[in-house]
């Protein structure tokens, strides 16, 4: 039994709401951090895998723009993951 869109998106929303997102890769940026989201509700999150942490991704998205990081090329993307490339940031 397949049930109408109307009670899919109900169910969508709660169980979105309970932390039972429907999680999706939208970009590996190493080989440990990953951005991800939830294609129900629409919120991202970066993940990284050595220290265990899911953090909203509007709270970490700087952090890997300013090292150049994140782009949409991935030929930059696997260059600047040299340490030697990295930036600098200034402490604050």
């Amino acid at each position: 039994m397949t049930l109408p869109a109307p009670i899919k998106r109900l169910w969508g929303r709660i169980a979105c709401a309970l932390g039972h997102h429907d999680m999706r890769e939208i970009r590996r940026i190493s080989g440990a951090v990953q951005h991800i989201g939830c294609t129900r509700c629409k919120r991202e999150w970066g993940i990284n895998h050595d220290v265990c942490v899911i953090l909203p991704w509007s709270d970490v998205a700087h952090d890997y723009t300013d090292m150049g990081l994140y782009t949409r090329d991935p030929v930059t993307v696997a260059r600047r993951l040299d340490p030697a490339n990295w930036k600098k940031r200034d402490p604050a």
